[in-house]
């Protein structure tokens, strides 16, 4: 997995949420867990190995699912839940 700190890991899924490159978290996305096959997270951009577990996001408005390490899926969902509509304030884990 890439070496982000948590802080930069949270500040890059931020960014990757604005720009809209990430969806927002919502119910109607299934997550499905399974092996890592060696592609690239799409929060961290770093390779997904085949020792490590993979979280793949099914969103509906996509055609791809995106594949995820645990950690990045993580801060997804948190920057998620505090970047969504109706959300004034940053929670500071």
């Amino acid at each position: 997995m890439d070496t982000l700190t948590r802080a930069n890991l949270r500040a890059r899924v931020r960014r990757l949420l604005a720009t809209g490159v990430l969806p927002l978290r919502s119910d109607d996305q299934k997550l499905i867990g399974g092996c890592g096959l060696g592609q690239p997270c799409a929060c961290c951009g770093g390779t997904i190995s085949t020792s490590e577990v993979l979280y793949e996001i099914e969103c509906p408005e996509r055609s791809q699912a995106l594949p995820m390490h645990l950690r990045c899926m993580e801060a997804w969902e948190i920057e998620s839940r505090i970047s969504g509509p109706g959300c004034s304030q940053r929670l500071v884990l």
